[in-house]
């Protein structure tokens, strides 16, 4: 399963990167699981911007593509397959205050809180929710 978080922020002092290597170290460590056939690509979202671009960067609604589809965005081409992307939106007040532990804690927090929107996408017939959600919970605990 492909997992990734992709960012829409402005947050300064290196949290860009702290969502960033969060994000390289869930597709690690779930490139290699499956937990069903129509589910293989999950994209969340990270959206937390200064109050004056807050208009700019709503939440969109989750989006589930079935099938292989071939996306051009910004000049660059990449394909999807049963894929599903939606964002979370972060309290930029709070998160652009916090030091890397308190940050991380709390990112890990919204990460598994928002995994619920899953459930609300009827079209995901054949994906174990509860492994999955299992499987992040528990390695969220050990990941820092």
């Amino acid at each position: 399963m492909v997992f990734a978080l992709t960012l829409e922020t402005n947050l300064g002092g290196g949290r860009n990167s702290w969502i960033h290597d969060l994000s390289e170290k869930l597709g690690s460590h779930f490139a290699e699981k499956s937990f069903g056939d129509d589910l293989k690509e999950l994209f969340i979202g990270i959206i937390a911007v200064a109050p004056e671009f807050d208009f700019f960067f709503k939440i969109r609604k989750p989006k589930y593509r079935q099938g292989k589809r071939v996306h051009n965005k910004y000049g660059t081409s990449f394909t999807t397959v049963d894929c599903v992307e939606y964002d979370v939106k972060l309290d930029f007040s709070l998160y652009s205050k916090y030091k890397q532990d308190e940050f991380i804690l709390n990112l890990k927090k919204e990460i598994l809180s928002s995994i619920q929107v899953l459930k609300q996408i009827k079209k995901l017939k054949h994906f174990d929710f509860g492994a999955f959600e299992g499987e992040l919970r528990d390695y969220l605990k050990v990941i820092e």
